[in-house]
């Protein structure tokens, strides 16, 4: 009977994969300079709650290669730091996105990267290649 308290992972360890980073001002002045193709996308959005949610999920992206599920609070200065560079004329969004928006900017995220999601599709590929290999 395997023991309800162990894990495969450490506190730590957990935090160090998919914990918020926290990032100085020098970073978030290097990791929030986006190239063409990623500021095209963020202007894209119509809403500044999405666009603002899509440039720290890109950013903790590239830092960790996992989407970070990170509390609105725990952002401020990265909140902030979006709105003065790329949204000074707008005003200040006060929560994240609808959980459905979030969905969609996450996933622009990951195309963006070249990532997406594990889908039950991409499952069953992975399943049949792998049958055919062993068999």
């Amino acid at each position: 009977m395997p023991n309800k308290d162990s894990r495969l992972l450490s506190q730590t360890e957990l935090l160090d994969i998919y914990g918020t980073p926290i990032l100085s001002d020098t970073e978030r002045q290097k990791y929030f300079t986006f190239n063409d193709e990623e500021i095209k996308v963020l202007k894209s959005f119509k809403d500044t709650k999405e666009a603002v949610y899509f440039a720290i999920c890109l950013v903790f992206f590239k830092i960790k290669q996992t989407l970070v599920d990170f509390n609105y609070q725990d952002v401020t200065a990265e909140r902030q730091h979006i709105m003065e560079r790329y949204f000074p004329q707008s005003s200040h969004p006060r929560s994240h996105p609808h959980y459905r928006n979030k969905i969609r900017v996450e996933n622009k995220v990951l195309a963006l990267c070249g990532y997406q999601r594990f889908t039950r599709e991409i499952s069953t590929k992975i399943t049949r290649v792998a049958f055919k290999e062993v068999v």
